[in-house]
């Protein structure tokens, strides 16, 4: 019971620490009363010394009384004072004791709190998975005790046996004078059956003696025989011998077959590598005459490209024209203006002159009137016409300079479209010039390379059939040693023709022998037959069973040997003459495909020869083609720059006005993006806002809803952890009274089963605790990811509208007032 109450102690030590804090807490609970008490019989002796000071009064009025009674008031009162202080002090102290064990009991109820919100939902999984292996615990543990009730009873049974037995015994005991009887006469019987088989075993002897010395006259008879087997082996390795010869000239051969193999591999190869060059250079001559036969459908495309140049010129003379109009007129409007200007500023100098001088003609024309008039014509008619020179000079200076101002423009321009054209074609012709060398060299360095491979694939034809022939003449060699060979092998073959014939008449002569033993050998096999090894070798001694066994080897095996051999050799002569016959239809067959193939490479060295001199001829047909195409080039390429020019001149015109119309349309869009952008980041950010706060609403209400639900877990996880501890304690207590009940071995079994259980338990535990902290996990990751989706998919909807609604304020209004006027 004791160690039962550590192993307790041992599990649950968070119930033991609870104890701990509840022992302590009834302390503080003790000593809070103890306080009380205290102070209820300091507030009665207060009382009392109040109702002894009336008494007093009323008794005696003496004055030493009332002091003596203020004294011990007053002492009483301080001691109380100091009492109560004192209590008060032990008391906070208590309280500060208390309050700390309460946060560490707060603490430890925390922890255990989430310790069995862990454990709930393990209890949960391992109440499942343990109580089929209880319910299976059990149905082992009822088989047990019915194995035990069984074998109690089988212990009963056979304790019936042994008493059973033992009366037996006694009574055996009681005949074994009768006994001892009877086992003489069987030793005696036995003695005689003995002397019986030992008089068999001389018999036996006697006969196995005669057998051998029939036997050793047998073997006498047989040394030929041996001496005639020695030859035939002798003539075997002389056999074997020609076979490896035979074999080392097939080898050779076949060395030989290997390396003109080889060889015509590589002459394959050679031949594949001078058609792929073939193939090469037929691509570049097709390649070469496409970029000719494609001529005229430049020309044509030039032609039309030409029409087509000539229309946006004539478009872009009508522009300048109009243009030079505008700014004629403009010129004009601007020299009006500037003559209106310049008659005002004369007008006002004339408006001063003539205040100046109407002062001055007044007085004088109070003396004279009519000098007056005459002197104001005067100036007025060379005014007139220093005015008119003026302005002819004026005139004639800015269309001068204007004039002047634009051929230097044109002119410049016009040297520098020459310059950058003839820079271009002098390019283009150079590199086409040098492109048609390079590929005339290339040509000819071709021409020579294959004219070179030529030489030496006819070389090394020459080689190679050199090679053929000594080729040839080994095998020549080959066949004559070959058909040599064959000579022997017939010689051979007649040998063992008269080698088997000899021995066909020394096994009828064997026959012949044992004809007579025939009959001694079956009785013995009769023999051998009817009795085992065992009888055997009580009658007979080692060394005659292995003349025995000799004896039976030889009758039963040297036979099935000898016609083996000869069956091998038979067969090995016959594979000889197929082998032979075999390699001289296959060097025929060589033979014929070497020379099919000779001829077939002649034939396509001939016709490779003429092809090549074919492809020469239409080269130099292809050079002459290209210096006259060259030349028609030249003269097309002079008309076309010609013309180019004078196209640059009005394209550069035009590139002005096109300049001066971009730059005005994108100062105004500069200007329309500017408070675009200002707009979209205003509403993008009045936009973050909106939706972080909303976001920040929805994190805060599922975290709500999620310590919600985690408290309703921890609280049943509680509810069902006190009720399995409940089951638990209730379970030991039953296993407990059952143990007391049973025998040691069950107590032992049980034991074993109980601690096998709780190793089991703990792993389930972990498995349990580890699978639901990741299912809770999972659930929380995925509720949390579900609510952001539909966050995300309520924002990116009311994001496309925004989108949707800016483009659409995007896009500029087009301006058709900003491109160059048209009549």
């Amino acid at each position: 019971m004791s160690n039962r109450s550590n192993s307790d102690s041992e599990k649950n030590p968070d119930q033991s620490d609870s104890s701990n804090t509840a022992d302590k807490s009834d302390d503080a609970q003790k000593t809070t009363k103890s306080n009380r008490k205290t102070l209820d019989l300091n507030d009665s002796s207060i009382h009392l010394f109040s109702d002894n000071e009336g008494t007093l009064g009323k008794t005696e009025n003496d004055s030493d009384l009332e002091d003596k009674i203020l004294s011990m008031r007053a002492d009483q009162l301080l001691a109380t004072q100091k009492d109560l202080e004192d209590r008060e002090l032990k008391f906070f102290r208590r309280l500060a004791d208390f309050l700390g064990e309460k946060e560490y009991i707060i603490k430890k109820e925390r922890a255990t709190e989430e310790e069995l919100n862990a454990t709930r939902n393990q209890l949960e999984e391992l109440q499942k998975r343990i109580k089929p292996q209880i319910e299976k615990r059990k149905k082992e543990l009822e088989a047990l005790e019915k194995e035990l009730n069984e074998t109690m009873r089988r212990q009963k049974l056979r304790e019936k046996q042994i008493h059973n037995s033992r009366k037996q015994l006694r009574k055996d005991r009681e005949n074994f004078e009768s006994i001892q009887k009877e086992l003489a006469l069987t030793i005696e019987m036995a003695k005689n059956e003995q002397k019986e088989m030992e008089k068999r075993l001389l018999d036996h002897k006697n006969e196995v003696s005669r057998k051998e010395n029939e036997l050793k006259k047998i073997y006498n008879e047989i040394d030929p025989i041996v001496a005639e087997r020695q030859n035939l082996e002798r003539e075997k390795d002389y056999y074997e011998l020609q076979q490896k010869h035979i074999q080392d000239l097939l080898k050779e051969n076949e060395s030989t077959l290997e390396a003109i193999d080889k060889r015509i591999a590589l002459f394959f190869n050679e031949k594949e590598e001078l058609i792929l060059r073939d193939q090469k250079i037929t691509d570049r001559e097709d390649a070469f005459r496409d970029k000719f036969e494609n001529y005229d459908q430049r020309m044509r495309e030039l032609r039309r490209k030409e029409k087509y140049i000539e229309a946006q010129t004539k478009k872009a003379d009508e522009i300048v024209k109009r243009n030079e109009e505008r700014q004629a007129e403009i010129k004009e409007e601007m020299e009006i203006l500037a003559r209106m200007r310049e008659k005002l500023e004369r007008k006002k100098k004339r408006l001063e002159i003539q205040k100046d001088a109407f002062h001055k003609e007044s007085q004088d024309y109070l003396k004279n009137p009519l000098k007056k008039e005459e002197k104001f014509i005067e100036f007025e008619k060379q005014h007139i016409e220093d005015q008119n020179d003026m302005i002819q000079r004026e005139r004639e200076e800015m269309e001068s300079r204007q004039e002047a101002f634009d051929r230097r423009v044109i002119e410049f321009m016009e040297e520098k479209a020459r310059l950058i054209m003839i820079e271009r074609n002098a390019k283009d012709i150079q590199e086409e010039y040098e492109i048609k060398k390079q590929m005339n060299k290339d040509h000819e360095e071709e021409l020579e390379i294959l004219e070179a491979e030529l030489k030496t694939f006819e070389l090394k034809l020459k080689s190679e059939q050199e090679q053929l022939d000594k080729a040839w003449e080994k095998l020549d060699e080959q066949v004559k040693k070959l058909v040599v060979a064959k000579q022997k092998n017939a010689d051979d073959e007649n040998k063992l023709k008269l080698m088997k014939e000899e021995n066909l008449k020394l096994k009828e002569e064997i026959e012949r022998m044992q004809e007579p033993y025939k009959a001694v050998s079956e009785k013995v096999a009769e023999i051998s037959r009817n009795m085992t090894l065992q009888n055997i070798k009580d009658f007979m001694g080692p060394k005659e069973l292995e003349d025995y066994k000799q004896v039976q080897y030889y009758f039963r095996l040297n036979e099935i040997e000898f016609q083996n051999k000869q069956k091998a050799m038979t067969e090995k002569v016959l594979n000889m003459k197929d082998e032979n016959e075999r390699v001289k239809l296959q060097a025929q067959h060589d033979i014929k495909q070497m020379q099919i193939e000779n001829e077939e490479l002649k034939r396509l060295v001939d016709e490779y020869k003429s092809e090549v001199l074919k492809i020469s001829e239409e080269n130099e047909e292809n050079k002459k083609n290209l210096r006259k195409q060259l030349e028609i080039n030249t003269v097309m390429k002079s008309k076309y720059d010609e013309e180019h020019e004078k196209s640059k001149k009005y394209e550069i015109i035009m590139q002005r006005q096109i300049i001066k119309n971009e730059l005005e349309i994108k100062a105004i869009e500069k200007q329309k993006k500017q408070e675009m952008a200002n707009e979209i980041e205003e509403i993008m950010a009045q936009y973050q806002i909106e939706t972080k706060k909303k976001i920040l609403e929805v994190q805060n209400d599922t975290k709500r809803r999620m310590i919600a639900r985690f408290e309703q877990m921890r609280d049943e996880a509680v509810q069902e952890q006190v009720d399995a501890q409940i089951n638990e304690r209730v379970s030991e207590a039953v296993k407990f009274e059952v143990e007391k009940a049973v025998s040691k071995a069950l107590f032992r079994e049980r034991r074993r089963v109980a601690r096998e259980h709780e190793q089991e338990k703990q792993i389930l535990q972990q498995e349990v605790a580890d699978q639901i902290t990741e299912q809770l996990t999972e659930q929380f990751k995925e509720e949390l990811i579900e609510q952001q989706q539909i966050i995300k998919e309520h924002y990116r909807k009311k994001i496309e509208k925004l989108q949707d609604q800016l483009n659409k304020a995007k896009k500029p209004k087009r301006n058709r007032n900003l491109t160059f006027h048209r009549d």
